[in-house]
């Protein structure tokens, strides 16, 4: 009997799903899609979701936590009134095709709507993306979560693990998304990337739901733009009269990104975190944010506001650069971000409501600090962190030809396809194995 996979379409991103699924096809496998937008279909074996005519269009309270991790909505403030119909067709397909396995990401709305379905029906969804550290490395995350399914249990020796942390903690090193880019690969990607706006445009004419019109783009790119200048005339460009030990330092996270509008869907109002750490501390802590220097919807203009009427709350100059931050001070606040893992192994304190790092090495950490306090892992522990990230990921780049170099590479694809039938195997024997 065949084991039955199924790929859910994203976008570009769905190019890498079908390169996957190419080189995984035996004669063991029955391998479907789910695709939204039909610009991007891949495969003859596909399901392509009807769009909903105007009776369909319904809005519901059933998914209300779809609806605060979905950009549709979140960012571009749409009313999700297609949800219902969606599911629906969703739903019909996964009992039809009644696959073991949904392979996916997790930040469109018709992914979130599957991961939602397949918890329903009792089908294993995984997201495969970098775990970050080590880099070079992926996991494969069950449903809308961060907890790993399964891994590649490989084990690295302790003095290469104190290598790796001394090259974190020195930052030597970068995940995989940080990785610096030599001058070709930017003329590449500025091509790479031209081309694939005008995909996004063309395929608007099959989807609206997860391609916003022109229009609304450009309104709020300016807007956004137009906040960022606002956010570097109210910044600061000196950092020495803050002290290490009554600072507290937010790294803004970029949006829209599933790392933090799904992961961390309680705690994806960045600005409303920043009102809550406020609320919560001393006011004789100072909080000072740090923007990226490519921000993007993050900058709105609440954020701004709460900047100016807070003498406490202080911007920092995008020009500063966050290695230099880091070094000074010894607090941070990230629901999802990787500075959360760079400071347990730094002997920093970060506060992650959300990371799933914090909450198995550091629970009392996983919150919204009252006071600083240094909270420092023994030697031993960060071993143990290493330890966990390399034993629950697997070798190989999930990527796509956009933003990845080597994701699309023939070693690449046969990496990774071969976590993919480790995962696919493991399942057919065991059920939700959570490490």
């Amino acid at each position: 009997m065949k084991t039955k996979i199924l790929f859910v379409e994203n976008r570009q991103k769905t190019r890498f799903w079908h390169a996957i699924s190419k080189e995984l096809k035996n004669d063991n496998l029955h391998i479907s899609w789910i695709t939204q937008n039909k610009f991007f279909s891949v495969d003859k074996h596909n399901h392509v979701l009807p769009k909903p005519s105007i009776e369909n269009l319904q809005y519901s309270e059933n998914f209300k936590e779809i609806e605060i991790s979905d950009r549709y909505s979140k960012i571009y403030k749409n009313v999700p009134k297609h949800y219902e119909h969606y599911y629906q067709e969703i739903l019909k397909i996964l009992k039809i095709e009644k696959p073991k396995i949904v392979f996916g990401e997790a930040t469109l709305f018709h992914e979130l709507l599957t991961i939602k379905a397949c918890k329903e029906l009792g089908i294993t969804y995984l997201h495969p993306i970098s775990c970050r550290y080590p880099s070079g490395r992926f996991s494969f995350y069950e449903f809308d979560t961060l907890e790993p399914y399964y891994g590649s249990f490989q084990k690295w020796n302790k003095n290469k693990i104190k290598k790796q942390i001394d090259d974190i903690n020195n930052r030597t090193i970068s995940p995989d998304y940080m990785l610096k880019r030599n001058f070709l690969f930017q003329i590449k990607f500025i091509y790479k990337r031209i081309l694939s706006i005008f995909e996004s445009l063309v395929s608007r004419i099959y989807d609206k739901y997860n391609t916003p019109s022109v229009i609304e783009k450009i309104k709020i790119e300016f807007s956004c733009k137009k906040n960022f200048s606002k956010f570097k005339q109210i910044s600061t460009l000196d950092l020495e009269n803050f002290s290490p030990n009554k600072t507290i330092v937010y790294p803004l996270q970029m949006e829209p990104e599933s790392n933090l509008d799904v992961w961390a869907k309680l705690f994806n109002n960045q600005t409303k975190n920043i009102k809550t750490l406020r609320e919560h501390l001393s006011p004789d802590i100072t909080i000072l944010i740090k923007a990226n220097p490519k921000s993007r919807y993050e900058m709105n203009d609440e954020l701004i506001r709460v900047i100016n009427d807070n003498k406490n709350i202080i911007a920092i100059n995008p020009a500063i650069r966050m290695e230099d931050i880091f070094k000074k001070f010894n607090y941070f606040f990230s629901p999802t971000g990787t500075i959360g893992i760079e400071s347990l192994l730094a002997s920093k304190t970060c506060f992650s409501p959300c990371l799933e790092i914090t909450k198995l090495f550091l629970e009392e950490c996983s919150c919204f600090p009252k006071e600083l306090k240094r909270k420092i892992l023994p030697e031993e522990d960060k071993i143990k962190i290493l330890e966990y990230l390399i034993s629950s990921s697997f070798e190989g780049i999930i990527g796509d030809e956009v933003h990845s170099e080597k994701a699309m590479n023939k070693g690449n694809i046969r990496v990774v396809c071969d976590a993919f039938e480790k995962i696919i195997e493991f399942n057919n024997t065991h059920k939700s194995p959570r490490l």
